[in-house]
């Protein structure tokens, strides 16, 4: 039983590549268009915006209508980068609201593996 226990833990394993993909992922993500994402698969959305003007901007993602990353931020000149990144499962509504952000753009980036 031990046996067959330590064979199937075995064949379940997260492989080098899949693990060095999960913990940065890389090639194979997809741009998303909108404010509104709902993802395809198990895997991470990362946003990256930067600001219009000095004073308050704010970039945050919410994961099924929970704020999950991001936040009001006061920038001392424009231009200044803020960035998120959270794991997402198949079927997650995410969505993204910025405020005093003039050059955004955000990103769908499959797990490979076990996923999430």
């Amino acid at each position: 039983m031990l046996k067959q226990l330590l064979q199937q833990l075995l064949n379940t394993r997260t492989t080098p590549t899949q693990a060095a993909h999960n913990a940065a992922p890389g090639s194979g993500d997809i741009g998303i268009n909108g404010t509104e994402y709902i993802c395809p698969s198990d895997g991470y959305v990362t946003a990256l915006a930067n600001g219009a003007a000095a004073g308050g901007f704010n970039l945050t993602l919410k994961r099924n209508g929970l704020n999950v990353q991001g936040g009001p931020q006061t920038i001392q000149f424009a231009e200044w980068v803020q960035a998120n990144m959270i794991p997402v499962a198949k079927g997650d509504k995410v969505n993204l609201e910025l405020y005093n952000q003039n050059v955004w753009e955000w990103r769908f980036i499959p797990a490979i593996g076990g996923g999430v």
